[in-house]
């Protein structure tokens, strides 16, 4: 049946009623015999089995529970715009990560299968997933678009789809709108997972947060080069917007991988940078305690500097709490835990195994 409409007509036929022991007439059914519970419970079942078949009959999709988000299409036919595609992509997943009962998976585990001929099924039986999120940048002559789906990862079928657009200063804003649509699409009551928010605005500066996005893709390449020129992006984004508590605490992460990768070996002590960061992770929380990533950056200083291991551990746990899609946080607080000595083991190794579940895919990881 095309329609819950010709079910329900083809249910009510005069062929079934004769079974069911009912007569249709112009305002319902006249019951005639004891029957009627029979009719009732066939009926409810029927509309169970089709909404198991069509579940937008009744609002919302089939439940899923575990979904992977796969890295955005960037089809602008501008390369500049590749960190801004991949920073939408962090933020969709970062804000289904703080839907309540959403397990999200992302990193380096889902964007290898970006490429690949593999059909959804055998993605979504590879990633231990139920479903299935895609989605695509295109620019307009005034305005950013954005095509996102939701896949059954069992069946191969889109069972949700919708274009979102803003203009190019409200990215973040984009970024929310496929949130929220995403969400609503799992299900129509989900809401942010407790203690969280479902989006976070970083910042209402358009070209603060464009310079931010520059930066963080600069510091996931990670050669030192890029690191100065992401902390040059990083001062950008702070003198646009003195509060963008997120571009202190990403600043503070350059320089300590500057510090710990290369002027470390070059012979520079900790002490002529390592000040620098811990006063950026500091004002980070000062603006806003509710980013994981500067509750990273100070335990990592904790742990790595100051040897205050209990205190790097909480500030691994709250990262965890406010990022849990994040492996990243899940790994860091394995290892700020294993510092406490071995009767913590069993929390490091089961904090470090919930990394791995979230990003099988990365081998730093697995070592851990």
């Amino acid at each position: 049946y095309n329609t819950p409409a010709e079910f329900m007509d083809a249910l009510t036929s005069s062929d079934v009623v004769a079974v069911l022991g009912t007569t249709p007439v112009a305002k319902g059914w006249k019951l005639r015999t004891p029957a009627v519970l029979a009719s009732v419970a066939v009926v409810a079942l029927a509309v169970l089995v089709w909404e198991w078949l069509n579940p937008t009959f009744l609002g919302g999709t089939r439940g899923f529970q575990r979904v992977a988000v796969m890295p955005c299409a960037n089809r602008t036919s501008d390369a500049e715009w590749e960190p801004l595609v991949l920073g939408l992509h962090d933020e969709i997943i970062a804000g289904l990560g703080r839907v309540a009962d959403v397990r999200v998976r992302g990193g380096r585990s889902v964007a290898r299968y970006a490429d690949s001929n593999m059909t959804v099924p055998e993605i979504s039986e590879a990633l231990g997933i139920e479903g299935l999120v895609e989605c695509s940048v295109f620019l307009t002559s005034d305005s950013v678009r954005v095509n996102a789906s939701l896949h059954d990862g069992a069946l191969d079928e889109q069972v949700w789809s919708d274009a979102f657009a803003r203009e190019s200063r409200e990215l973040f804003d984009l970024a929310t709108d496929v949130v929220r649509g995403v969400a609503g699409a799992l299900a129509a009551d989900y809401a942010p997972a407790e203690g969280t928010q479902l989006a976070t605005r970083l910042t209402a500066n358009s070209e603060a947060y464009r310079h931010y996005q520059q930066g963080k893709f600069l510091l996931l390449r990670a050669a030192e080069d890029d690191l100065r020129r992401a902390v040059e992006h990083f001062d950008e984004a702070i003198a646009l917007d003195s509060r963008f508590a997120a571009a202190y605490s990403a600043k503070g992460e350059a320089i300590t991988y500057l510090g710990d990768v290369f002027a470390v070996s070059a012979g520079t002590p900790p002490v002529e940078w390592m000040p620098d960061a811990r006063a950026l992770a500091e004002r980070a929380l000062e603006l806003d305690p509710n980013l994981a990533e500067e509750h990273l950056l100070l335990g990592y200083i904790l742990w790595g500097y100051d040897y205050d291991y209990l205190r790097a551990v909480e500030e691994a746990r709250l990262a965890t709490v406010l990022a849990p899609e994040d492996p990243h946080a899940w790994d860091w607080y394995g290892q700020a835990l294993s510092a406490l000595g071995p009767e913590y083991d069993d929390e490091a190794i089961a904090a470090a195994r919930h990394a791995v579940e979230l990003d099988p895919a990365e081998p730093l990881y697995w070592a851990e």
